[in-house]
């Protein structure tokens, strides 16, 4: 473990003067150590190479300030690791904590009839299918965030709302309301 430590402490020294050999071997170590890091907090796969390169990257701007007599290196980008997988959940909570309205308060005031089909038409919605459409259409959020939002891949979350939304589509109201819209 000290040959280890040497040996790192050696390429943080050849970095910081400038050395591109250093530069590169010290990313490829750095960025392994953050993986390894985030292993322990059991994130899902899909987030874990972002939460690493960002990790990664705060650990190469502060590694001048890291001190091998204070302790190990994977001990000090633990605390970078903590700091990462927090920043992502609080914007986790983020998402959450918006205030949501409901998709057919959105609708425009100037047609009520459209405004009831779509209201009696999410009603008939599960509520898993009625968050992925808020989410989606009032929240505005993309795919990518839904999916991460949900644990699922974004081609899942992009099959999902289209299932949603065709199901909102041949909901009876609509299709009333598509037939006859004066009439609503």
């Amino acid at each position: 473990m000290d040959q280890r430590d040497d040996c790192l402490q050696t390429r943080i020294n050849a970095y910081l003067a400038g050395c591109a050999v250093a530069r590169d071997d010290l990313g490829r170590e750095v960025l392994a150590a953050a993986r390894s890091a985030l292993r322990k907090f059991g994130l899902a796969s899909q987030d874990m190479d972002d939460l690493a390169q960002a990790c990664a990257v705060d650990v190469i701007q502060h590694i001048g300030s890291y001190d091998r007599s204070r302790g190990a290196f994977c001990a000090w980008i633990s605390g970078f690791a903590w700091n990462v997988v927090r920043g992502h959940q609080n914007r986790q909570i983020d998402y959450v904590s918006r205030p949501q309205e409901n998709v057919s308060q959105t609708v425009t005031d100037q047609d009520p009839c459209l405004r009831n089909a779509i209201f009696t038409a999410m009603e008939a919605l599960l509520p898993g299918e009625r968050q992925l459409l808020e989410l989606r259409f009032v929240m505005q959020l993309s795919s990518n965030e839904i999916a991460e939002f949900t644990g699922v891949t974004a081609c899942q979350a992009r099959k999902r709302i289209s299932r949603a939304v065709d199901k909102l589509r041949r909901h009876t109201a609509v299709q009333d309301y598509i037939r006859h819209p004066v009439l609503g």
